[in-house]
């Protein structure tokens, strides 16, 4: 719904604000993790997860995503890595210093690659930095952190497909929204 992130305008470029990336605290802008492969994203600015409704919000999103009637499972081979096609993204919102790893769901940090290991680069923190200062994403995009937001980012030069459309048939929007 357009109305939870009011500055992201469906349709349009994905605009950057600096996050922090959990698993090294570096500063960076949310653009530098959607590049242009082809991969489909889903953005999840799921607020702070250290609240029991944004932490529940984000469990059960987590296990509709990977479920096996669910976007991701349903797109990607057998064979493939699980972010072959469709990738999560969380950005947290609150102290990333008073989270740990084990709080960070695995469908967030899957494994992934020739040498099967935990890919930790799909969990970013809204929060500030040692020498960056604060990218204050939430407000930027416009979201009430309480609430939360989801985006699909698609793939720079694709357009819409029947598949993009069998994706989000009114089933699967149905279900999302319980959750946002």
């Amino acid at each position: 719904m357009q109305s939870l992130a009011a500055n992201l305008i469906v349709g349009m470029r994905f605009p950057s604000a600096q996050v922090v990336r959990f698993c090294d605290a570096k500063a960076m802008q949310l653009v530098k993790a959607l590049p242009s492969d082809g991969l489909w994203r889903v953005v999840i600015l799921a607020g702070d997860i250290s609240e029991p409704g944004s932490a529940t919000r984000l469990v059960e999103l987590g296990a509709y995503l990977y479920s096996s009637g669910g976007p991701i499972r349903s797109h990607t081979p057998a064979s493939a890595d699980i972010d072959f096609f469709i990738e999560p993204i969380a950005v947290l919102s609150g102290k990333r210093v008073n989270t740990v790893q084990d709080q960070i769901l695995d469908c967030f940090s899957p494994i992934t690659g020739k040498w099967k290991m935990r890919d930790l680069h799909k969990v970013y923190f809204d929060d500030e930095t040692y020498n960056s200062g604060h990218g204050k994403v939430y407000g930027f995009y416009g979201i009430e952190p309480s609430k939360g937001a989801v985006a699909i980012v698609r793939p720079d030069h694709c357009r819409c497909s029947p598949l993009f459309f069998s994706f989000l048939t009114m089933s699967v929007l149905a279900k999302a929204r319980r959750y946002w």
